[in-house]
């Protein structure tokens, strides 16, 4: 879920180039002609212009302004030479070459130079994809050396990284040594992390600090903990901490009934399921493919066929883009049901709405007409399907297994 987005802090110079004028003025304040050139025009233009120009007077020295400093930009850079440097890290980071980005990176924070966080962040992302947390860490020091403080979006990264490589003790130091506040996204990986990791048990005890913190949990961090406690098998947990996520002022959405409902159509409790999905509606969500899909697969795992098909009904009813997965699992209960036929009907309803067919479709129905007892009708269209490409040489093998298996049945 990794999903997390940073804000670039950008600048830029804007360089001008002046043509000296090739015309001149004249002043004829005597006799003797003295020559004014525009350049000296410019200039005079300019210190008449400064806030510290008194006419008449001198020019009074403001110990606070360089005029030949260049102004600090958003990322702590003060010098064409450290705008210059990030700019060099910048590239090194976008071509990939990370090794030398650190080394650069290094060299330039020895110097005294300040680097540019957005950049430095994103070389966390890239050596933590790449599995070098080691060098990610690194970088965080770097920065926590210098005078640009890392944001937490640097250390969410970070953290992220530490989880991936299944480094979740590195990832809790760094919680509490983290120099900002941490937010709803960073104990949201660690949650995430912890119930792979050590379970649902322990990744309670980081809501609750979540909590004391004041950090606030949003829909993905109880989606999270929702999906966990489902993976162990405590359904009833997992409802009852949908319904008390009103107390959080937080209200589920369709993910995270989603959750709840593939979980329980998965152990036989699909009737369950569907009340939930009623109960969705009435709250003004609406359900997606992926909620009809885990009814009608938990409805032909229990071999209800018309539970399964009304639901599939209601699907096309609903208004949503059908792929072939639904009409796929419907095909292969109705063939195993010994309807045939209806699943052949199926095949031309579903081209007729524009969906096309997978491989699956036509070995699913294929095996449907074989299992019927068709098995020389079944083989000859099998072939036909295969010599026009519908069904790839590395699949047609397995599939003549099994109708070869249905074929020695029937005799």
């Amino acid at each position: 879920m990794d999903s997390v987005i940073h804000t670039q802090h950008f600048y830029s110079f804007h360089y001008h180039s002046h043509k000296q004028a090739s015309t001149t003025t004249r002043c004829f304040r005597t006799k003797k002609p003295f020559i004014f050139s525009s350049h000296n025009f410019a200039k005079l233009k300019c210190i008449s212009s400064s806030k510290n120009y008194i006419p008449n007077g001198k020019s009074q020295p403001n110990p606070k302004e360089n005029s030949n400093s260049i102004q600090s930009s958003p990322n702590g850079a003060t010098n064409l030479e450290e705008i210059e440097n990030n700019n060099r890290l910048r590239k090194l980071v976008k071509i990939g070459v990370l090794d030398e980005g650190l080394k650069f990176l290094e060299r330039m924070s020895f110097k005294g130079g300040i680097p540019d966080l957005f950049v430095c962040t994103n070389l966390i992302r890239q050596l933590c994809q790449t599995g070098e947390t080691k060098k990610a860490t690194r970088v965080i020091e770097i920065l926590e050396a210098s005078s640009v403080v890392p944001d937490v979006a640097a250390y969410n990264v970070l953290i992220r990284g530490y989880c991936k490589s299944g480094e979740i003790e590195k990832a809790l130091q760094l919680l509490e040594r983290m120099r900002v506040s941490p937010d709803v996204v960073t104990y949201t990986i660690l949650i995430e992390a912890t119930c792979k990791e050590s379970g649902v048990g322990e990744a309670m005890k980081l809501l609750d600090k979540m909590k004391i913190q004041g950090c606030k949990p949003d829909v993905v961090t109880f989606s999270v903990l929702i999906n966990g406690i489902c993976k162990e098998g405590r359904l009833d947990e997992a409802i009852n901490l949908l319904s008390d996520m009103s107390s959080y002022s937080c209200e589920p959405d369709v993910v995270a009934y989603n959750i709840v409902i593939d979980g329980l159509s998965k152990v036989g409790a699909t009737e369950h399921a569907v009340q939930l999905l009623d109960e969705m509606c009435r709250k003004g969500l609406q359900p997606d493919v992926i909620t009809y899909s885990s009814v009608i697969g938990g409805f032909i795992r229990e071999r209800k066929v018309d539970g399964a098909i009304k639901m599939f009904h209601d699907l096309e009813r609903s208004g949503i883009r059908i792929d072939a997965f639904p009409y796929n699992s419907i095909m292969l209960v109705l063939c195993k049901a010994g309807q045939t036929s209806r699943a052949i009907d199926l095949l031309a309803r579903m081209i007729a709405k524009g969906c096309k067919p997978t491989e699956a479709t036509y070995t699913i129905l294929i095996e449907g007409i074989a299992y019927e007892g068709l098995v020389e009708e079944a083989l000859d269209l099998f072939n036909e399907l295969c010599s026009r490409g519908f069904v790839k040489k590395s699949s047609a093998k397995k599939v003549y297994n099994r109708i070869d298996k249905m074929h020695l049945f029937s005799l």
